[in-house]
């Protein structure tokens, strides 16, 4: 993500873009290592046509990612919070490539 926003003359973009991508392809590795699937974890990442970068990180594991409450005591529980809070637009949807979900961010150009 890095080496491509920054050969793109992005370089805005690399630290959110890094963060949120690392969130979201953390999130579908732990789905599937508890699940137990067996389709890759695939990344998207795509400019539309206003310039706004867009990324798509598909899973096979079952079920959707919910929102949680972050605690003190965990260490988790904070990715969607995050790519909430700081991507322009996001969200989970379950039609893609095969079985599974995919959770998606974008950042305005």
């Amino acid at each position: 993500m890095r080496t491509a926003l920054t050969a793109a003359g992005r370089a805005d973009l690399v630290d959110v873009a890094v963060l949120l991508t690392s969130e979201a392809v953390t999130n579908a590795v732990n789905a599937c290592i508890g699940s137990g699937c067996s389709v890759p974890v695939t990344l998207y990442v795509e400019w539309d046509a206003g310039g706004s970068l867009r990324v798509l990180v598909h899973d096979g594991a079952p079920g959707l990612p919910k929102e949680s409450a972050p605690s003190d005591a965990r260490e988790n529980g904070r990715g969607l919070l995050l790519i909430g809070a700081c991507a322009s637009e996001w969200g989970v949807c379950a039609h893609g490539p095969g079985p599974g979900k995919a959770v998606w961010f974008q950042l305005a150009g």
